[in-house]
């Protein structure tokens, strides 16, 4: 039999075995009701148990079972294997948001996962996945066990999306955001936005390079977005770090907390160079000249971080002890 009629027919045997296997396998792989995770942490071996979870591989899954999960089934695998597999990221990536407009939130946690499996440099499904595991599914979970699950989960996916994508700096935001507004980590924000603001490789090379107002001009925002992929945008970034400083200033006391304002400024400084139209780095800037001695508007700024703390059940700080929020355990 020649080589072409032996290979179509081998083909045609693999199509016919997996066409007869495809519905206890479809049923079994994307039925919400045995895997979603909401499901799966009240059964063994999870009951409840904390644990840094990364779906699927946590849930005993492979590649392959990952995109079967997502909604895909059989499709999704053939269209893989015809070279279609950013095709079908994009699908399952527009499912998850049929899902969330059916009211399914937890039904989107798979879909999620397998377009980011299909495409690793899918940057906005990441981003989308870490957000909607550690604040919509945080919120939506009542037990104390799971929120922290769905808390760490997101953390996870965060720092996966960071190491898959290596030379852009948006994981880096989206990380530096889930420690500052989700868990009150300070100490990791401004660790992982230093990463991309200031951070150099073994050799002194820049990791990013910033973008000044001179290479936004006459683009539109679609380029500018293009730009953001390989950059970092000084609105951004910069004005985060600075806000992070700011925060470890009301925080610290004494020489510690001055030493952070002064980096907040000089972070405003290096904003202000890329961009003097910046009114809002200049706005923050004068507003830290003005009052970084002035203890009555720090014991103003305190009392405002303890009542964020509060509505986002962070753990409380004791400024008389210099309590730095990373030694506590994540809040809610």
């Amino acid at each position: 039999m020649p080589s072409r009629y032996r290979s179509a027919w081998l083909l045609g045997v693999l199509a016919l075995v997996c066409f007869c296997l495809r519905w206890p396998i479809d049923n079994y792989t994307c039925n919400p009701d045995k895997w979603h995770s909401s499901t799966v942490m009240d059964s063994p071996p999870f009951d409840g148990k904390v644990l840094p979870w990364r779906p699927p591989a946590s849930e005993g899954a492979t590649f392959f079972s990952s995109v079967f999960r997502g909604g895909g089934g059989t499709p999704a695998i053939f269209a893989m294997f015809g070279g279609q597999r950013y095709l079908v990221a994009n699908i399952l990536w527009n499912y998850s948001d049929v899902l969330f407009h059916q009211g399914k939130p937890y039904d989107m946690v798979y879909p999620l996962e397998s377009a980011v499996a299909l495409n690793p440099r899918f940057i906005d499904a990441w981003s989308v996945y870490g957000w909607h595991l550690a604040w919509n599914l945080n919120t939506y979970t009542k037990d104390p066990a799971k929120k922290q699950k769905w808390l760490l989960a997101g953390e996870s996916v965060d720092l996966r999306a960071v190491q898959a994508n290596p030379d852009n700096p948006r994981p880096c935001f989206d990380l530096s955001w889930l420690y500052l507004q989700r868990m009150g980590n300070y100490d990791k924000a401004e660790k992982w936005l230093k990463y991309v603001v200031e951070g150099k490789d073994k050799h002194g090379a820049m990791h990013f390079q910033p973008i000044s107002a001179a290479d936004k001009k006459g683009l539109s925002i679609t380029d500018v977005d293009l730009i953001r992929d390989r950059k970092w945008d000084p609105f951004v970034f910069g004005h985060r770090l600075a806000y992070v400083y700011k925060k470890q200033g009301i925080i610290h006391t004494g020489a510690k907390g001055q030493a952070y304002f002064k980096k907040a400024i000089a972070t405003y400084d290096l904003c202000l160079k890329l961009d003097p139209a910046d009114k809002v780095a200049t706005s923050n800037k004068n507003e830290l000249l003005d009052n970084m001695e002035n203890q009555d508007w720090i014991a103003k700024q305190r009392a405002q971080e303890d009542q964020i703390r509060k509505n986002y059940g962070m753990t409380q700080l004791d400024y008389g002890n210099n309590h730095s929020p990373s030694q506590e355990i994540y809040g809610q």
